[in-house]
């Protein structure tokens, strides 16, 4: 019954959440291969006589002695992890959505490499990565793949809020649909023709119905006042998440305007219903 026009937000909503849960999945799994060319990046070895800094930064200059040092440069083990990450997490961190809350942190498409790294990593890993005089060591290799760790950890946590928001939106349009089914089978017309024990069965049944709707907002209403997707460490609400979702979309809160509209539904059936009973008393 996904065609009915009463459950287009839910039908638009499911798009949404698909489509973003494609991109989180397509992340993890480019930074899975990210931490993979890390991991076999061979160290860089520092200049003879030079000793390495925080993070792999040289003390001092390096002198340039020749074709062969220059061809050592152009392959270092810095670059070919700045270029790897170019390559698979960089079009990944662009800017796709405008929100005030993103799950995912979003770049702009102009931004420079280095500011990338930035906001994906952190400040010290930007500049091991950009600097002329940082070597690919193990320091920065090791604290590298603790932030590539938490980045997937929390592409994870995404993940698993984007399938707590699908479970929700499909356990609301279960009882949405048989709402929309019962009430279309039952219109205010023709109560007159109908016995006094058909008026009370249909009255009853309108009830059940709208019981049933109101407490799919009820649930609703309690993940969404909860942290994201139901987890207590989360530090922002499933409301939150909801607002980014769905905020380019005509409905913002879909499960709660679907559910609202069908509970005025089911009340202006049973109402009907309930004036026929009174009146054959």
């Amino acid at each position: 019954m996904t065609g009915h026009r009463l459950l287009d937000p839910l039908n638009a909503a499911e798009t949404r959440f698909c489509s973003e849960r494609e991109a989180v999945v397509e992340k993890r799994e480019a930074y899975e291969t990210f931490r993979r060319e890390v991991c076999q990046t061979p160290l860089d070895d520092f200049p003879a006589g030079r000793g390495g800094g925080s993070l792999g930064v040289v003390d001092g200059p390096i002198a340039v002695a020749g074709p062969s040092d220059a061809a050592s440069t152009a392959t270092s083990g810095v670059e070919r992890v700045r270029e790897r990450f170019a390559a698979l997490i960089r079009s990944h961190s662009l800017a796709d959505v405008e929100a005030d809350e993103p799950l995912v942190e979003t770049i702009e498409a102009d931004e420079p490499l280095v500011e990338t790294i930035e906001a994906e990593f952190d400040a010290d890993v930007a500049r091991a990565l950009s600097q002329p005089n940082t070597r690919f060591t193990e320091a920065v290799r090791d604290h590298l793949l603790s932030r590539i760790r938490e980045r997937c950890e929390e592409l994870d946590a995404m993940e698993a809020v984007l399938d707590t928001e699908a479970d929700s939106v499909a356990a609301a349009r279960e009882v949405f649909e048989n709402a929309v089914a019962v009430t279309d089978r039952v219109p205010n017309r023709n109560l007159l023709a109908l016995e006094f024990d058909d008026l009370r069965e249909r009255y009853d049944t309108l009830e059940r119905v709208r019981e049933r709707c109101e407490d799919a907002l009820e649930a609703r209403q309690s993940l969404l006042h909860g942290p994201a997707g139901g987890v207590a460490t989360s530090d922002r609400t499933h409301r939150a998440v909801v607002r980014y979702l769905y905020g380019s979309l005509d409905e913002v809160f879909p499960v709660l305007h679907v559910g609202t509209a069908l509970v005025t539904r089911c009340g202006h059936r049973s109402d009907a219903v309930a004036d026929q009973i009174a009146r054959r008393v």
